[in-house]
């Protein structure tokens, strides 16, 4: 014990001396604690360059990179950029105001496209327009183009959006739905009146809401073209799009350079620091406490850059310092909190894979400005971080990803599965289905089973058969998956498959995925007796389902009991392969299941819908011939090549001859893309000697033009983007174009895809009488829209009631959409009086009926028929509100999605809306006021419109 005590005794004389001599050499200046802030004079010169809050020009860049300053004397430019704090941003082509409410601001949008890229984490916005109000659950990037007040678009890039849809004749809420990231609606303010507290389906049948399914960055910095492409109809909103886009990369890509060099900048202790820190009011002047502060503050943001956990202490040891440094040198002060801010802003638009450091700078943020801080969902701040790594990074963990975000939605609190939310992850399993990471993929869709398998337990019918048709997609593309993860590309010769080996955590896999499919199919037959098999498009669905029941069965069984397999399915015992041709035997026979593995190598194709059909020899030498029975590949002929139908590529559809045998040509392409444009492309192209072609000029291509030469992206390259360069505006041209001066496309597209053999309205010709003068195409100014309208289109229909038919005629005014949906909207019509004497004398005293939302083209007679079955109803309460109230102008509207009709009708002061439902009364109110809380029959309902008078 002695010796430990002289020990002791002795360390502690000879740190005496040390303290001694520290104290004489620091006295003396020897020592410069000032070596730090020129290693990093960077830092200032930075934050120097820092935006201010205020108005730039996004075209006009200075020297250093930086936007300029507008004045109010320069405003003739077409993008401004408005800094609405230091994180957040605000890209408008159009005007806005912007207003203050308490901590919230306000932005009403008016006619233009707007890109809000919002970061920081506890700022409120409200954004709104004609027929919307959007606000923000958090920091994120989202569109709106209100261009065309009578079709707003409406898109979420990486954040979720808590939409409401306004009433646009009242400015009250009509309804909402949020929309998370990558989805977007386009909405006719308008028809907002008819979706009173309507739920999420209810309005996707009325305005499109669709999902888009690339990252909106390619390639070496390319803004994706489909994105561009998708988003705009004229030149001024491509190149909006195209100039705020690359500018947000370039920030992006700037602050994840400044974020990486202070993570990676190295602070060794420097002499003496020990002492300091021990002794530090006895021998620092207040110069050198300056320095030495501002060289421990930067050590202190190394710090919460690089930790993974909380950081407090760093955190309070800063925001002391600071408030120190504010007394003694405002100069100084000034200067580190901008070298702060110029991190903290860098933080917060940069992707960290736990959000760590983005909570932790936030919180320093508002200490230092003595704000609290809101609470945010840890679940928004992972969905952000989800898609702003796969737009701006091309990650490849995008499923990885989605389940972080779905095990931290599930942990904040009162957050349950909503329609919002499971058709945002339906979505990615319908569009956006990649087994670039197998494993990760099955655990997400793990997570969709058991989030869909709460929302879809409910009596509502509705819900029900969306859930059976959404998850007959999901289970069509699985068959892809597990075709291609779990079994090699060739079958035997007897037509088998043939397993992969599987390491043990893929067979785990395999178990979890095959769990879940039998969930999705025990759903089905558990709910498959509400599909009314007398309707085509239900008895459609159940056959997809028997279909894929039998796929499943033999995938399932070869890799459960291989053995089992081989006699059940093997040719030599009987078996047979439901999606193999009858053609050649071994290895060289065409199969469907072939067909898409080929086509499933190029990037860009939507194989769910597409149809594949084999056909012999005769056929594919001369598709023109008659389809009889030897052009089908059957006995009469092996089968030569594919043709295939209804391949998409984002929102456009094309088909083409495949033939394997001929070095894999593709000829006789069609292709129509949503727009209205059709295109017959001349000649052919050979795959099998392109790829060689296209692979040397690969290698040899700069890293910006080698997207053109990837032959995966032969048909991004070939049929969309060549013949989508960028919009240039139509100059010139009438809405009301001359027949006798129509253009090629026009007439033939008119007499062939409309109107010719196998065209849309020749499949309803039985009960539709539409002429080529009934049909106009139109092209917007500054557009590549076509618009198909049709006009005085006369209809006839007998409807069975009480034993009797009766013959009703009418004459019908719509929209009409070809290539994406096949569909009517904005649809009117007037009955006729068949009865009456006098010519065009129509019933429902004169008014028009109008159906709301889009109604497919094998759906319009079922819609029509439902509406005509309620004329006795309809006409009872026109004439009720007519004898009572005087009133003969009313609205009537027609909602396919739960058969009500609704009518609107003035009276002095009054807004009189009355809602019938299979001939009851569901909904009567006055100036929107529900006045009666039961149901009635509608002959009842003079009883209550007496009163109003």
């Amino acid at each position: 014990m002695y010796y430990y005590i002289l020990i002791y005794q002795a360390v502690n004389f000879l740190s005496k001396i040390i303290f001694v001599i520290i104290v004489i050499i620091l006295g003396s200046g020897l020592i410069s604690l000032s070596f730090i802030s020129s290693d990093y004079s960077k830092i200032e010169e930075i934050s120097s360059q820092d935006i201010e809050i205020g108005l730039y020009d996004l075209q006009v860049l200075d020297q250093t990179g930086s936007l300029k300053k507008i004045t109010t004397s320069s405003k003739n430019i077409n993008i401004l950029a408005e800094k609405l704090s230091l994180a957040d941003t605000i890209y408008s082509s159009g005007d806005y105001t912007k207003t203050l409410t308490g901590a919230i601001t306000h932005l009403k949008l008016k006619s233009g496209i707007y890109l809000l890229h919002l970061n920081e984490l506890h700022k409120k916005y409200i954004i709104s327009g004609g027929g919307f109000q959007i606000k923000n659950s958090g920091p994120g990037i989202f569109l709106v183009n209100s261009f065309n007040p009578k079709k707003v678009v409406i898109f979420s890039i990486n954040t979720k959006l808590q939409l409401s849809l306004i009433n646009t004749e009242t400015n009250t809420p009509a309804s909402s739905l949020d929309l998370y990231p990558h989805t977007y609606i386009t909405i006719k303010p308008k028809w907002n009146r008819f979706l009173l507290n309507a739920d999420l389906f209810k309005i996707s049948q009325s305005f499109p809401l669709t999902y888009f399914n690339e990252p909106l960055i390619t390639g070496e910095n390319n803004i994706n073209p489909l994105f561009l492409q998708s988003f705009s109809s004229n030149e001024v909103e491509y190149n909006f799009l195209k100039d705020t886009f690359h500018y947000i990369l370039l920030e992006y890509q700037k602050s994840s350079q400044e974020i990486q060099y202070l993570s990676d900048a190295i602070f060794s202790p420097f002499p003496g620091e020990i002492f300091i820190k021990k002794y530090y009011e006895l021998f620092l002047n207040n110069e050198k406490k300056q320095i030495y502060n501002e060289n421990l503050i930067l050590k202190s943001l190394h710090e919460i850059i690089n930790k993974k956990e909380e950081v407090n202490e760093s955190i309070n040891f800063i925001s002391e310092t600071m408030n120190d440094l504010k007394k003694n040198n405002t100069a100084e002060y000034k200067k580190m909190l901008g070298i702060i801010y110029f991190y903290y802003k860098n933080v917060l638009f940069t992707t960290n894979e736990d959000n760590t450091h983005l909570l932790n700078f936030s919180h320093l943020y508002l200490q230092l400005n003595k704000k609290k801080a809101s609470s945010i969902s840890p679940s928004i701040l992972s969905l952000k971080n989800t898609f702003l790594s796969y737009d701006f990074k091309q990650s490849n963990n995008l499923y990885s990803q989605l389940n972080t975000f779905i095990k931290k939605y599930d942990e904040d609190e009162n957050k349950k599965p909503n329609s919002s939310l499971l058709f945002f992850l339906e979505q990615i399993l319908i569009t956006d289905l990649k087994d670039t990471n197998a494993k990760e993929l099955i655990l997400f869709f793990n997570n969709y089973v058991n989030i869909s398998e709460t929302y879809y337990d409910t009596n509502n019918l509705t819900i029900l058969h969306t859930g059976l048709l959404i998850n007959s997609k999901i289970l069509r593309n699985f068959t892809y998956i597990i075709r291609n993860n779990f079994f090699e590309k060739e079958r035997t010769k007897e037509g088998l498959l043939k397993t992969v080996s599987l390491q043990n955590n893929t067979y785990e896999n395999y178990i979890l995925l095959e769990k879940n499919i039998i969930k999705l199919i025990s759903f089905y037959n558990t709910n498959k007796n509400i599909l009314d098999p007398e309707k085509n498009n239900e008895k459609t669905l159940r056959n997809e389902y028997i279909e894929l029941q039998k796929i499943f069965d033999e995938y399932f069984l070869a890799l459960s009991d291989y053995k089992a397999y081989t006699i059940k399915y093997d040719s030599r015992f009987g078996g047979n392969d439901p999606i193999l041709d009858n053609g050649k035997t071994d290895a060289e026979k065409l199969s469907k299941d072939k067909a898409l593995i080929f086509l499933s190598n190029f990037q860009g194709l939507l194989l769910m819908n597409t149809h594949i059909e084999l056909k012999n020899y005769n056929y594919c030498q001369n598709p023109e011939i008659e389809e009889t029975e030897d052009t089908t590949g059957n006995i009469f002929g092996e089968y030569e090549c594919y043709k295939i139908n209804n391949l998409n590529i984002g929102k456009e559809t094309f088909s083409f001859l495949l033939h394997p045998y001929d070095g894999n040509k593709i000829n006789t392409i069609t292709f129509i893309n949503e727009k209205g444009e059709w295109e017959e492309k001349k000649g052919s192209y050979d795959l099998n000697d392109m790829k060689e072609s296209l692979e040397e000029k690969y290698k040899a291509a700069q890293s910006s033009e080698k997207d053109k030469y990837d032959f995966k992206k032969f048909f991004l390259n070939n049929f969309i983007i060549e013949s989508k360069k960028q919009p240039q505006p139509i100059i010139g041209g009438s809405n009301e174009p001359d027949i006798g001066t129509e253009d090629k496309f026009t007439k033939y597209f008119k007499r062939n895809k409309l109107l010719g053999t196998n065209g849309d309205f020749t499949k309803i010709d039985d009960y539709f009488s539409i002429i080529y003068n009934n049909i106009r195409m139109t092209q917007e100014s500054n557009s590549t829209d076509y618009d198909i309208y049709i006009s005085g289109v006369q209809f006839g229909m007998n409807i069975n009631k009480n034993g009797k038919t009766i013959k009703y005629s009418g004459v019908l005014n719509s929209d009409y959409t070809y290539a994406s949906s096949h569909s009517f909207s904005d649809i009117d019509f007037k009955l006729l009086d068949l009865k009456a004497k006098e010519q065009n004398t129509y019933l429902l005293s004169g008014n028009s009926v109008y159906i709301v939302g889009d109604v497919p083209l094998e759906s319009l007679k079922e819609t029509l028929s439902s509406i005509l079955n309620n004329i006795e109803a309809i006409e009872h309460i026109i004439n009720t509100t007519s004898n009572t109230l005087g009133k003969e102008e009313i609205s009537i509207s027609y909602k396919p999605e739960n058969e009500t009709i609704e009518f609107k009708t003035n009276y002095g002061d009054k807004h009189i809306g009355i809602t019938m439902q299979k001939g009851q009364i569901i909904d009567f109110n006055v100036n929107d006021i529900k006045i009666i809380d039961f149901i009635f029959h509608y002959s009842e309902l003079g009883n209550f419109l007496t009163p109003i008078k």
